[in-house]
């Protein structure tokens, strides 16, 4: 029975994409890291964006926006420069969804205040009590 792993990530990209030229495209390449609470280690996964995704990833997606990622998961071990031995936790994209940027979230709500303005109110000479 063959099959596969599906996961579904939600985070902030550590790194603005790159992009790679390979034999089967374009590629563009990511990382995303998760933290399931605020004082939790962050989980760091490799994201690959291929053909119409990964343009778009690489036009739109910038460091520190957050994202939501689903694919297909990969976990491969492999020996680093040292001689010990890696995990590497890869994500083949199928679906990307643009969550924003923090800051950028904070900027528009503060500048969306800036401009709003509640009308002065309108009173009439009857409408004085004195």
């Amino acid at each position: 029975m063959a099959g596969y792993a599906n996961i579904t990530i939600v985070g902030n990209v550590g790194k603005d994409p790159e992009q790679k030229d390979t034999k089967a495209g374009s590629v563009a390449k990511f990382s995303v890291g998760v933290s399931t609470r605020k004082d939790a280690e962050t989980q760091w996964f490799n994201v690959t964006a291929w053909g119409k995704t990964g343009e778009i990833v690489m036009r739109y997606v910038k460091r520190g926006g957050s994202v939501l990622i689903n694919g297909t998961l990969q976990v491969r071990q492999y020996q680093a420069k040292d001689g010990t031995t890696k995990t590497s936790v890869d994500v083949d994209c199928k679906e990307l969804v643009m969550l924003g940027r923090r800051d950028e979230a904070v900027e528009a709500k503060s500048q969306n205040a800036q401009k709003f303005q509640p009308p002065a109110p309108v009173m009439a000479d009857e409408d004085l009590t004195f």
